[in-house]
């Protein structure tokens, strides 16, 4: 029963998938978006798609990391930049604000991965790790991780709808970023 059910449900959302990449492949292109304190997103990064009426309000951030790097005399140097991906990130609902608070959380956890793999490839570096492939398998184990990470934020808040655990998120997110800040 349960199979039937997330079967139909994954088909209707390739479908809206489908159909937004046909329409949204004749609008121009938003801008990617770097993570910066002090600019949070607004929906007007997102891309708008109009469900039949009924539908619950759902919104689709993607956040990628785009990691460059190699070694120089023995020594890491990597750059490590987080993206809101906007043509990949759409919203149902350009009014529900706890539901731009939920996304823009999304967007914060990516920077809180991307400093953790900062701090990595420091403690690598430090304890005088000369390997390449030494700092590329942590960085894909710290991605991986952030993706663990981000699933559990949806299940635990029910992707924003739980107040009282969206804002235990926020906290520990930002209390985080906070403390990774200051130790750089």
């Amino acid at each position: 029963m349960h199979n039937a059910w997330y079967r139909k449900i994954l088909m209707n959302l390739i479908g809206i998938f489908c159909f937004c990449t046909i329409c949204w492949s004749q609008e121009s292109a938003l801008p990617n978006i770097e993570w910066q304190e002090g600019r949070p997103l607004t929906w007007k990064d997102f891309r708008y798609i109009k469900l039949r009426s009924g539908k619950k309000e759902i919104a689709l951030t993607s956040v990628k990391h785009s990691v460059t790097g190699k070694m120089v005399s023995g020594s890491p140097d990597f750059e490590v930049r987080v993206l809101y991906m906007a043509q990949d990130s759409w919203t149902t609902d350009s009014t529900n604000m706890n539901l731009l608070a939920h996304e823009q959380l999304h967007f914060d956890i990516g920077e809180l991965f991307r400093r953790r793999i900062e701090q990595k490839v420091r403690r690598l570096r430090d304890g005088g790790e000369k390997q390449k492939a030494i700092y590329r398998y942590a960085i894909k184990k710290l991605l991986s991780d952030f993706r663990n990470f981000s699933n559990e934020y949806d299940r635990d808040t029910n992707h924003g709808t739980k107040l009282p655990k969206q804002l235990k998120w926020k906290d520990k997110v930002w209390d985080e970023l906070n403390r990774l800040h200051l130790n750089n």
